[in-house]
């Protein structure tokens, strides 16, 4: 855990259960962002590799791509008679 996060709970006579959720996830989102920016600015290298390997890998796919425009293709249903 960051030493900046503050872990002092609001305290309200009527605190809701979705408050304390919300409270618990957002810790946890908020750790777990903080330890991936360490791993990055450890890492910088690394993590820009990683991103180029990820690009090449995922890239050619995209000329394979084909947009379709037809309005009757893309509004009935696969199987029903036109």
């Amino acid at each position: 855990m960051h030493p900046f996060w503050n872990d002092t709970p609001v305290s309200t006579p009527f605190r809701s259960s979705l408050g304390t959720l919300s409270d618990v996830m957002t810790k946890t989102l908020g750790n777990a962002f903080y330890r991936y920016g360490l791993a990055v600015s450890a890492h910088p290298y690394a993590t820009l590799a990683l991103a180029l390997v990820f690009l090449a890998a995922f890239a050619p796919g995209l000329l394979f791509w084909k947009t379709v425009t037809d309005k009757v293709q893309l509004w009935t249903p696969y199987g029903s008679k036109v």
